[in-house]
């Protein structure tokens, strides 16, 4: 299963870069336009390496930040404005309580807002975050 899912890896890695040099190339990226290095696959192993070997080997075209990709992808995509989208851990109250750490003993804590949950009633469709059940 390792190896198949290596060898995949490395059709998806191999695919995927050869189509980015072409569409540099088509985009008028021509002097950007990497190939991948001869030996890529010899790096392609989980490894960790710098932005700068990953440029050398082929691995990206350019080296920067968000700005820099995005300024590249809307170019590639032949648009002039994009909305970015940037995801994040939406906030838990109940993610405060695991900072605290774990106990064996069983604790429990009573957090008093001042209001009242609305009470359920039948018939509905309801959603309760994971963090308020017990483990």
């Amino acid at each position: 299963l390792i190896s198949e899912t290596y060898g995949r890896f490395k059709e998806v890695v191999k695919d995927g870069r050869e189509t980015a040099y072409r569409m540099n190339k088509m985009h008028g990226f021509k002097e950007d336009a990497k190939e991948l290095d001869p030996t890529w696959a010899e790096l392609a192993d989980g490894r960790v390496f710098s932005g700068q070997t990953a440029f050398d080997k082929g691995y990206v075209d350019e080296l920067g930040g968000l700005d820099v990709a995005i300024k590249r992808a809307k170019t590639l995509g032949g648009v002039s404005e994009a909305r970015v989208v940037r995801y994040s851990i939406p906030f838990d109250i109940g993610n405060i309580f695991r900072l605290l750490g774990q106990t064996q003993a069983k604790t429990e804590v009573k957090l008093d807002l001042g209001i009242d949950a609305p009470k359920i009633k039948t018939g509905y469709l309801y959603f309760i975050a994971p963090s308020f059940l017990r483990r």
